[in-house]
């Protein structure tokens, strides 16, 4: 589909319910908060019960995050990601959030790293990423509709 489908303001051309897989690459970070706040609603809404998303999203300490002009700030990490696809997490953080918000997914996350990562133990990895610039590319998500 089309980027321009999800910068409308209004509904998707898409019946309720009727997805069951998507991918959704090279997008999200290309829009203001208030287009992300319509995706994910409508995301949610165009979703089956129970029917998964896969999110790639360049990580906020990549240079991936800064480097295109077109790219949308604020740049993407995990807890955006929550504020905007998790209800159980607006309810803990910002239940206020819940009036605009409407999106309801479960997530669970992982990264693409750099080559020069991979062979690294996980402990070490893990503590370079906090630490350095870099060694993630992308965030990986995978949220599934409750």
């Amino acid at each position: 589909m089309s980027l321009d489908l999800f910068l409308r303001e209004q509904d998707w051309p898409i019946d309720t319910a009727y997805i069951d897989e998507a991918v959704v690459r090279c997008t999200l970070e290309y829009l203001t908060g208030q287009q992300r706040i319509t995706f994910f609603n409508e995301l949610h809404r165009v979703m089956k019960p129970d029917g998964q998303v896969r999110l790639y999203l360049p990580y906020y300490a990549s240079m991936n995050a800064y480097s295109d002009p077109y790219l949308v700030w604020p740049p993407f990490t995990e807890h955006a990601v929550y504020y905007l696809a998790s209800k159980s997490f607006r309810d803990q953080n910002t239940p206020h959030y819940n009036q605009e918000m409407k999106a309801d997914f479960s997530i669970n996350y992982g990264y693409s790293y750099t080559p020069s990562e991979l062979v690294r133990h996980d402990k070490a990895r893990d503590d370079r990423v906090l630490l350095n610039l870099n060694v993630v590319q992308e965030m990986v998500m995978t949220l599934r509709k409750l």
